[in-house]
C-alpha cells in the first residue's frame, strides 16, 4: 500500500504549487539578502505596495477609468447634456445618440438637449421648442422666403398678380374687364375695352386731336392747328397755295403755253393722244389734250358750245391757221371723229368706223 500526499497551493488550486514568498506575495519573486528580505514594495518605501491597473503605485484602478468605467478609453463627461464622449467629441460606442442628431452633439438646432428641433429645407431651426413650424418659409411656388401666395381665385401668385384671374365684378375667372380708368365693362369680340382716356392720356379728359392729328386743348394747354400751315397743309411751310404771280390762294398757275393764269389759248399744240390706235370697228374713246381747241361747227357737229374753248383758230404770224381734227390716218384708210366734249385743252372724241380712201 502506498500513500499519494495531496495539496493545496497558496492560490487555493490543488496541486498547484503556487507558494508565499518572503514578502508573503502568492507565487511572488520576494528575495532575501543575507539575513533580511527585500520586501520594500513599489514605492520603495519597505511596504508591500503595488501598481493598479492605472500603473499608478499604490493607485485604486480609477484614475485612468473613463466615464464608462473603462482604463483610458478617454471618455468624459460632455459640459452640455452630460453624455459620456470621448476627447474628439465622438459618442462612445456603448452610448448611441438619437439618429436624428449629428454624432459630435446630444443638443438639437434650439439648444435643447436631445429636442426635436430640426434645420428645414430653408436652413431655419424648426419643430421641437423653436416654436418654428418646419418649412413654413416656402411659398406656394417652392421658393424659401418668397413672396408668392394663394389669391381669392386659389391661384398661387406673386403681389402684383394677385388675383389676376378675377374680373372686375370680383367673379373668378368673369368676362368683365376694367380700361385704364377704372371703367368696368365687358370687352368687344376681339377682347378690347372702350378706353376713357383722352389724347394726352387723362382719364375722362377733355383733350382732342385736329386736322393734322396733334392732341390739343384739356390738359395740354395746346391751341388746335398749330402744326397747319396757311395754305392748309400739316407742317407745310406756306409755299403749297402759292399762285405763278406769287400770291398766296390766287390759284394761277402756268398753262401748256408758259404762261401764268392762262387759258390754254396763246398757242396750238398736241401734248398727248390716247389711245393711238384703235379697231376698225370704230366706237374707240380718243382723247387729245394740248392747247388752242377752238369751236368748229362744219366738223365737230357733236360740240358743245357752252364749254370752255378758244373760240377760233389760233393764226400763226405767217397767217395760217391751224385746225385740230380727231381721225385716225393710215397709208390707205381714215376716218373722222365727232367731237362730243371739248374744251380750250382737251378734246375727247368717238371714232366711226374706217372708210376708204376716195
Amino acid at each position: 500500500v502506498s500513500l499519494l500526499a495531496t495539496r493545496y497551493g497558496c492560490d487555493g488550486v490543488l496541486n498547484s504549487a503556487f507558494v508565499h514568498d518572503a514578502c508573503c506575495v502568492c507565487a511572488g519573486m520576494g528575495t532575501g539578502t543575507g539575513t533580511g528580505v527585500d520586501c520594500a514594495g513599489c514605492n520603495g518605501g519597505g511596504s508591500d505596495s503595488t501598481r493598479d491597473s492605472c500603473d499608478v503605485c499604490g493607485g485604486n484602478d480609477e484614475s485612468c477609468l473613463g466615464c464608462d468605467f473603462i482604463p483610458f478609453s478617454n471618455t468624459s463627461h460632455s459640459t452640455s447634456c452630460g453624455e459620456c464622449v470621448s476627447s474628439t467629441g465622438v459618442e462612445n460606442g456603448t452610448l448611441k445618440a438619437e439618429e436624428t442628431f449629428p454624432a459630435e452633439s446630444f443638443v438639437d438646432c434650439h439648444g435643447v438637449c436631445y429636442g426635436a428641433a430640426l434645420v428645414d429645407d430653408c436652413g431655419v431651426c424648426s419643430g421641437g421648442e423653436s416654436g418654428h413650424v418646419y418649412n413654413s418659409d416656402i411659398d406656394c411656388s417652392g421658393v424659401c422666403f418668397g413672396s408668392a401666395s394663394i389669391d381669392d381665385c386659389g391661384d398661387c401668385s406673386l403681389p402684383d398678380q394677385r388675383n389676376e384671374n378675377m374680373d372686375c365684378t370680383g367673379v373668378c375667372g368673369g368676362p368683365f374687364r376694367s380700361d385704364a380708368c377704372g371703367v368696368c365693362q365687358l370687352p368687344a369680340e376681339d377682347g378690347s375695352v372702350v378706353d376713357h382716356r383722352d389724347c394726352s392720356g387723362t382719364c375722362f379728359g377733355s383733350a382732342g386731336r385736329d386736322l393734322c392729328g396733334v392732341c390739343y386743348g384739356g390738359s395740354t394747354g395746346l391751341p388746335s392747328n398749330t402744326t397747319l400751315d396757311t395754305c392748309g397743309v400739316c407742317g407745310g411751310d406756306g409755299l403749297s397755295c402759292i399762285g405763278c404771280d406769287g400770291i398766296e390762294n390766287s390759284g394761277k398757275v402756268i398753262d401748256s403755253c408758259e404762261v401764268c393764269g392762262g387759258n390754254d389759248c396763246g398757242c396750238y399744240k398736241v401734248l398727248s393722244l390716247s389711245p393711238t390706235r384703235g379697231p376698225t370697228s370704230g366706237g374707240t374713246e380718243i382723247t387729245i389734250t394740248g392747247a388752242g381747241f377752238f369751236l368748229n361747227d362744219s366738223t365737230y357737229t357733236d360740240y358743245n358750245p357752252n364749254s370752255p374753248n378758244c373760240g377760233a383758230p389760233k393764226t400763226f404770224p405767217n397767217g395760217e391757221q391751224v385746225q385740230g381734227t380727231c381721225r385716225f390716218i393710215s397709208d390707205s384708210q381714215q376716218f373722222t371723229a365727232r367731237a362730243v366734249i371739248a374744251s380750250q385743252s382737251s378734246v375727247t372724241c368717238v371714232s366711226p368706223m374706217v372708210v376708204d380712201l376716195q
